[in-house]
């Protein structure tokens, strides 16, 4: 049997190296985002890719690493060359029962045109008759959530760089228009160099002048504008940051309880304990990052995201260096083998049903 050479990767991807202007670096990102999002929704079957021709059976699905809301995450090899990725499955009939066949889609098509260091960028995507595929690099580190699970929290140092580099994927996502909504530690990958990618775009949605009013993420991370239902806008992903930088550093949500409501309550009231070991440049970062009213929040104000670049606590980061990805990374994951970072999750078999649950209903993917 011939071996096909395919290499899952974006053509026409935009490459700094390095990146000498970043505002000019941003604009390119933006236009290519543009681009891509337009071709996909005049996309055509027939014109696609290789890659696009890609279908379940040209991949050996080995294990699940990780568990979704739609599905599960798995670790895959792909037959004609044995590279590894890690292969988002989702169930149709899940989809279509919970009424989200607009943000799959949506969020499949924002994930054909994200072009930054630090957002983890879909490869290819493909369907059969009950589950749809989404197919990215695989980040052998597994996630910050597993990793500070291990060491119960993180040293301000490392939780200084993992954050910076939220920053950065925040504010290309703004940038471009878009709201991630579900910013939480199981959405941050460790790539083998030490570095992070932001993931999970379910909940992404393009949110410029307007407001949505849709209640959807993660509790412990969900602001007291969405939770109220005031309408909401970017200004949520910047107090879900402060929520993700408290739970690095102290190992545990600064608004948890054992009661979905006292969760909710806590979160609208904005009232936290600050630890004994938190640096006073942390504790001035978590006050501007959760504020109750969203216009006095960090990223929200006159200067917008140079004023949480401009904190203390991120004194030490050169941010052009960090896009470049010059800094040295604090920690370097240990990868005994190929799924030594990712937890043990049952076993369950992908068996597409004989009748097709909806092929017109996703089309694109």
């Amino acid at each position: 049997m011939t071996r096909r050479n395919i290499e899952l990767k974006k053509k026409h991807e935009i490459i700094h190296h390095p990146v000498t202007d970043y505002s000019l670096f941003l604009s390119e990102s933006k236009e290519y985002f543009r681009r891509y999002t337009l071709i996909h929704l005049s996309y055509s079957r027939k014109d696609a890719p290789l890659e696009k021709k890609l279908n379940p059976f040209d991949f050996k699905f080995i294990k699940p690493i990780g568990m979704g809301t739609f599905g599960l995450v798995y670790l895959t090899q792909l037959k004609c060359n044995e590279d590894f990725y890690a292969i988002k499955v989702l169930r149709k009939k899940t989809i279509m029962d919970s009424k989200a066949r607009i943000f799959i889609n949506r969020s499949r098509r924002y994930l054909e045109g994200i072009n930054f260091p630090f957002c983890q960028k879909m490869l290819c995507s493909f369907q059969d008759t009950g589950f749809l595929f989404l197919c990215q690099k695989l980040r052998v580190g597994g996630d910050l959530y597993r990793h500070l699970c291990k060491q119960k929290r993180i040293y301000e140092p490392l939780a200084v760089f993992y954050a910076a580099q939220m920053v950065l994927a925040l504010e290309y996502l703004h940038f471009v228009g878009i709201v991630h909504r579900n910013i939480k530690l199981e959405n941050i990958l460790i790539h083998d160099n030490g570095y992070v990618k932001l993931t999970g775009f379910t909940f992404a949605k393009k949110i410029r002048d307007s407001v949505s009013y849709t209640l959807c993420g993660t509790t412990e991370y969900m602001a007291p504008e969405m939770i109220q239902q005031k309408g909401h806008n970017r200004s949520i992903d910047w107090w879900s940051l402060g929520v993700l930088i408290y739970e690095m550093v102290a190992g545990f949500s600064p608004f948890g309880a054992d009661d979905t409501f006292k969760t909710y309550e806590n979160i609208i009231k904005g009232k936290y304990a600050v630890c004994a070991h938190f640096s006073l440049g942390l504790e001035e970062l978590l006050l501007g990052l959760l504020k109750i009213e969203p216009y006095e929040r960090l990223g929200m104000m006159r200067e917008g995201v140079q004023e949480v670049k401009d904190a203390r606590w991120f004194q030490d980061i050169d941010w052009l260096r960090l896009v470049n990805q010059q800094l040295h990374a604090p920690f370097i994951p240990k990868c005994k083998s190929i799924d030594s970072n990712f937890p043990e999750l049952e076993i369950v078999k992908i068996i597409p049903p004989k009748d097709d649950l909806g092929q017109a209903l996703f089309r694109g993917f």
